[in-house]
């Protein structure tokens, strides 16, 4: 789904940027994860899908709100509100620990983005056909 397939592009992009901007190596990540620098390179890349368990684990290592992975126009709307306060929430639970909210909430904002990128397909196709 090409939907998807963005998602991970971006979410890889903005991990790299996080990353680099941190001065942490894949190898740094990779330790913290418990994963190798291949896997780290291959989620920068979207050649793998991360787990939402991993990027709560990201946010958690840098010390950044989940939302800084994340495509900006899920977060923005009517919406933001409640998507900041879900995320908000995540941190909360990262802090607890309880993987099965954690993975829960990630599911959320994937889902999120992508019945916003459907809508935005069909608003387009909409406009088009008018």
């Amino acid at each position: 789904m090409k939907n998807e397939k963005q998602f991970n592009q971006d979410l890889g992009f903005r991990l790299r940027q996080i990353r680099t901007l941190h001065k942490a190596t894949q190898e740094d990540l990779g330790a913290y994860l418990n994963v190798s620098k291949s896997t780290i390179n291959r989620y920068e890349n979207a050649h793998i899908e991360m787990t939402c368990y991993k990027l709560v684990q990201l946010a958690h290592f840098f010390d950044v709100p989940i939302e800084d992975f994340l495509k900006a126009d899920i977060i923005s709307g009517d919406n933001a509100r409640q998507v900041k306060l879900g995320l908000s929430v995540a941190a909360d639970v990262v802090a607890l620990d309880d993987i099965p909210v954690q993975s829960s909430l990630c599911q959320l904002i994937r889902s999120m983005h992508r019945l916003k990128a459907e809508n935005d397909n069909m608003s387009d196709g909409c406009q088009q056909s008018a």
